[in-house]
């Protein structure tokens, strides 16, 4: 795909962007807004392409570009030659525009786990989403940055009919260099961070505007997966939250920093073996690297003591009722209500 064929597709458009426009272009709608676009189209090889269209308009009171870092990452991703992101092909801006092309992928995992009849997944499809994307946050870690923003609904499976059992770890907007270019080793924690994510997946750390670390997105990574598997946190049940945001950052990281000090309580309802990742999780420090193998061998240990086979048609594959769902990419979503536990 040449680079005049994508300017050329995006070079008349105007603001706001317009279903017609788009449809002019011979392309599938995913998503549109006044400020961006997200569309599908093919190729002359019939390979399928995402393309990511963001307005360049300087406006300070409007949402912060974040184009820029996630083809930053991609870059990065593509350059490490990672396996498990979906792959960039091209990105260009002109005076209107940023845009991105990067392979398309299929439903996010929240998403999918919402079309469920008792919305959670078997727990066999739901080790399969952990393995998976600790392969796919490797990478990104291996080229440099942290996620901040790890979440199932920032977790994509890959498209029908080839590719469903890949897991992508998307959304790079968020994404933070944690290297030294120059040195390779990790920046010194700074005194005070921000906050950086989506507070009912990151770590107590995070909420309590500490640095974040690799060890972060590992518990963000964790605390989604036990939501897949048990349906819900174990703070859910606490009916004390306050609704002033502020407040409520700072009672969500005093109950998240409750929960992690107590492993029965962090992992209540998980199979006993996500006890061996919480006890190296609460262990680790700022600048640890994440002993990846381990996590996925303590899920591999569950299939085997279930004994699952590798090859057991998951969730959302042809075999199953969510066959249908995996067609159309929808757009994401992030939270959810459901109040009901299981045990493994």
């Amino acid at each position: 795909m040449s680079q005049a064929y994508i300017t050329n597709n995006i070079e008349n458009a105007s603001m706001p962007f317009t279903l017609t426009w788009l449809a002019a272009r011979d392309t599938v709608i995913l998503a549109v807004s006044a400020l961006n676009a997200l569309c599908q189209h093919s190729d002359s090889k019939e390979e399928t392409y995402c393309d990511y269209v963001e307005s360049n308009a300087d406006d300070p009171e409007g949402p912060p570009k974040m184009l820029p870092l996630e083809v930053t990452v991609l870059r990065a991703l593509r350059n490490i030659g990672a396996k498990y992101y979906p792959g960039y092909e091209s990105c260009g801006q002109n005076d209107k525009f940023n845009y991105v092309v990067m392979g398309l992928v299929g439903k996010n995992i929240d998403s999918l786990r919402k079309t469920l009849p008792n919305k959670r997944f078997a727990l066999r499809s739901c080790l399969h989403i952990g393995i998976r994307s600790i392969l796919s946050l490797e990478e990104i870690h291996r080229a440099g940055y942290l996620h901040r923003d790890l979440k199932p609904a920032n977790m994509c499976i890959g498209r029908a009919p080839n590719d469903l059992r890949s897991v992508y770890i998307l959304d790079w907007g968020l994404c933070r260099q944690y290297v030294n270019s120059t040195t390779g080793k990790p920046h010194r924690p700074r005194v005070r961070a921000g906050f950086r994510g989506t507070p009912r997946y990151a770590s107590a750390n995070a909420l309590n505007d500490i640095d974040q670390g690799r060890v972060d997105d590992m518990w963000s990574w964790f605390f989604g997966i036990i939501e897949l598997t048990v349906g819900v946190l174990p703070w859910d049940s606490d009916q004390n939250a306050p609704n002033e945001i502020n407040a409520y950052m700072r009672w969500l990281g005093k109950k998240k920093q409750e929960c992690i000090q107590d492993m029965a309580l962090a992992c209540q309802g998980c199979p006993k073996e996500f006890g061996n990742i919480y006890t190296v999780l609460i262990k680790m420090q700022f600048a640890d690297k994440p002993d990846y193998d381990y996590f996925i061998a303590c899920q591999k240990d569950v299939m085997a003591r279930k004994n699952f086979r590798e090859e057991s048609p998951l969730d959302w594959e042809p075999q199953n009722e969510l066959a249908k769902m995996t067609q159309v990419v929808p757009n994401a979503t992030m939270m959810h209500n459901e109040n009901r536990r299981r045990s493994y």
